[in-house]
């Protein structure tokens, strides 16, 4: 069985209402007036980092601030011990039925290690998960392929036939350079909703994943032969 890696943030889980908190208490510290949930959800997936320097663009691009502004963000981050964050309906139960088919399964994304693993626990994702790859784990971020290669190589598996579930253009591009089959995931956090992404697959509902999955390995199984 092929390794199968679930991008979190939009995939697997809506992280958004968490770090909108997070967001806004940061901005708080700093003075600067609140942002919408859709403006935080759309500077969702590159990393904590990147989302603190697009909260602060328009007063400062001063790298030490925005270093110490990411500092606080991750305090208020973790006070709130993901309580506002849900995992997507059915996506409990197909990863359940991925892993009792046999597959390896990860996650790759560019939220701290430490943070994708609270979050996983927390809402019980993590007994189906084998690996975790965050955006700290590797020195690389997505779209680097880096983190995608060291989770399929972690499961112990080649990244011929493996496969990359997520939400947005940075997931498809990642898959792209690692040389995986990208699935889309028709929720989540996409930037440009109307733009077509490239993908062997895609689904709007977790309940019908594993049959989705399942067609894909097979076609996939037929081209290498």
């Amino acid at each position: 069985m092929p390794a199968i890696v679930f991008d979190l943030d939009g995939t697997l889980v809506d992280s958004a209402p968490d770090l909108h908190a997070a967001a806004n208490a940061t901005l708080a510290d700093e003075g600067l007036a609140a942002l919408s949930l859709a403006t935080i959800e759309s500077y969702i997936g590159d990393g904590i980092d990147a989302l603190v320097a697009r909260c602060l663009a328009p007063s400062t691009k001063a790298p030490a601030k925005i270093a110490a502004a990411s500092a606080r963000f991750r305090r208020h981050y973790a006070d709130r011990k993901h309580r506002g964050t849900t995992v997507y309906p059915g996506a409990a139960a197909a990863l359940a039925q991925l892993k009792t088919s046999g597959h390896r399964l990860a996650v790759c994304t560019n939220k701290d290690e430490g943070f994708a693993r609270d979050i996983l626990a927390a809402t019980g994702l993590l007994a189906s998960i084998d690996i975790v790859v965050g955006g700290d784990t590797t020195g690389c971020q997505k779209p680097d392929p880096t983190p995608l290669l060291a989770c399929v190589r972690l499961c112990g598996k080649r990244p011929a036939g493996s496969l990359y579930i997520g939400d947005s253009e940075i997931d498809a591009e990642t898959a792209a350079a690692a040389g995986i089959a990208f699935v889309l995931y028709e929720g989540g956090y996409r930037r440009y909703p109307g733009r077509p992404l490239r993908a062997r697959a895609s689904f709007q509902a977790f309940a019908i994943l594993p049959e989705v999955i399942a067609r894909l390995e097979e076609a996939i199984s037929r081209e290498a032969t």
